[in-house]
């Protein structure tokens, strides 16, 4: 039993040091988060069965939100 554990422990640690370096390598890399997603999606496969949900961070929907009212102002008074 405690040799099981160790190696549990082990394993463990393991997965945590590969988890850290993944995440320092798509740090470095911009587009890397958006190819893994697009690995996950695509390895998810045609199955109806599956549903998939894609979170967007909330500075890009404010981003957006500031944008349209930018536009609604232009079409308001094109002057400014």
């Amino acid at each position: 039993m405690k040799s099981a554990t160790i190696t549990k422990a082990e394993g463990d640690r393991e997965a945590a040091d590969n988890l850290s370096l993944a995440a320092r390598t798509m740090a470095a890399s911009p587009g890397a988060m958006q190819l893994r997603t697009l690995q996950t999606i695509d390895g998810l496969g045609p199955t109806a069965s599956n549903t998939v949900v894609l979170a967007v961070p909330i500075n890009i929907m404010d981003a957006i939100n500031q944008i349209n009212e930018w536009m609604k102002d232009q079409q308001r008074d094109p002057a400014k």
